[in-house]
């Protein structure tokens, strides 16, 4: 849909991750289906997500699986960088994922 979009195609970055980490561990509630929750608390396994860049050659690295872990609080910064404002914003948590970026704006 992206591709044959006028104004989008060749033109946007998808960035799919989910909401946030989960724990390393079950909690003790479970579903009707027994099966157990994960809390989403503030621990390092909580917040280490996996995510998926697509996007134009010039801007996302095609074919690449980044070996950097990502971090829920990684997004808002890259994406302040790639919309090229980045430097205008109080310093935020997290960091750029440069390892998936063809180039720095």
């Amino acid at each position: 849909v992206i591709q044959n979009t006028p104004g989008m195609a060749n033109d946007t970055v998808l960035i799919v991750a989910p909401e946030h980490g989960r724990d390393q561990y079950p909690n003790s509630i479970s579903d009707q289906n027994g099966l157990f929750g994960y809390d989403h608390a503030n621990d390092v396994d909580a917040r280490n997500i996996f995510c998926m860049l697509a996007g134009p050659a010039d801007v996302i690295v095609q074919n690449c699986i980044a070996s950097n872990e990502g971090q829920s609080i990684d997004i808002l910064p890259t994406i302040a960088h790639l919309l090229g404002f980045d430097h205008e914003l109080p310093v935020l948590p997290g960091k750029i994922l440069h390892e998936a970026l063809a180039h720095t704006v």
